[in-house]
């Protein structure tokens, strides 16, 4: 079976900060944060975790680093620090545990539900299987239906 971790969110907590917008690129577009990490080639799930970790002046350094490599925008270069100030204020507290969502983070109380509904699912498919090859296999027993002439009746006296 392929793995669905792919598709699940990814450490949810970083979502106000990737998804914050820094301002409008030069084609109008709103840029966002991943946007903008993603542009520069790094993965914004990852470089979240790794700011989240710094300071927060140095992320924000860090982050109006970034921001100065991309072509500008909306906004301008002397506004590179409030702007990468006001998006790490977004960003989980320097320390806080992060709690990875994904296919290993599930609760085991949620686990062992989807277990037994995937057997419950297994079970049902394999009951209607059965039934659909027994029914097709048994004999029928079409009799001709009876004249209703040759059906003696009873004596008039």
């Amino acid at each position: 079976m392929a793995s669905t971790s792919s598709f699940s969110p990814r450490n949810v907590e970083f979502n106000r900060f990737l998804f914050a917008a820094i301002g409008d690129d030069k084609n109008g577009m709103v840029l966002t944060v991943a946007s903008a990490l993603a542009r520069l080639g790094f993965d914004p799930w990852n470089e979240a975790g790794r700011l989240s970790r710094l300071p927060r002046i140095g992320a924000a350094d860090a982050l109006a680093g970034m921001i100065a490599k991309l072509p500008v925008g909306d906004w301008q270069m002397s506004e590179l620090s409030e702007i990468a100030a006001r998006l790490t204020q977004l960003l989980p507290a320097l320390g806080a545990p992060i709690v990875p969502t994904g296919v290993g983070a599930r609760p085991a109380a949620r686990t062992d539900a989807s277990k037994m509904m995937m057997w419950i699912a297994c079970l049902s498919l394999l009951a209607v299987a059965i039934y659909a090859m027994t029914s097709a296999a048994a004999p029928r027993l079409d009799f001709p239906p009876v004249p209703a002439a040759s059906v003696p009746s009873p004596p008039l006296h």
